[in-house]
């Protein structure tokens, strides 16, 4: 006999194994604004034009006008280059804090919106 799972077992396995997606949804990401200017750690306010030590971490660029500020840490990136990453990961590129709670959040909302569901039961007494 070799090895080799049947196709059945195959199957039975595939059922049980949760499919756990990397990164956070695109919905959750979508929630951590974009801006133009965001709070420097050392103090005030900082823009793209201040200087040349605010640069995005994934990319080495300059900060722009398009900067996403990860809630938990606080730390500056491009939109599109902390996008990509934060869909294959649940953390800040910089520091690793955890920002799955970001999709947790999301769900939670989700839930609330949801209008409660009422089940009618209609008896004939005929």
């Amino acid at each position: 006999m070799c090895g080799r799972a049947s196709s059945a077992q195959s199957a039975r396995v595939a059922q049980q194994v949760e499919v756990v997606k990397p990164g956070l949804s695109k919905e959750a990401i979508a929630r951590i604004p974009i801006t133009s200017s965001f709070a420097n750690p050392e103090g005030g306010t900082s823009s793209s034009s201040s200087s040349s030590s605010e640069a995005c971490a994934i990319c080495l660029g300059e900060l722009d006008d398009r900067v996403r500020v990860l809630p938990k840490c606080s730390h500056a990136f491009h939109a599109e280059c902390v996008d990509m990453w934060l869909f294959s990961h649940k953390t800040c590129p910089t520091c690793r804090s955890d920002l799955s709670s970001l999709e947790q959040q999301q769900q939670q909302q989700q839930q609330q919106q949801q209008p409660d569901q009422m089940v009618v039961v209609v008896v004939d007494s005929r």
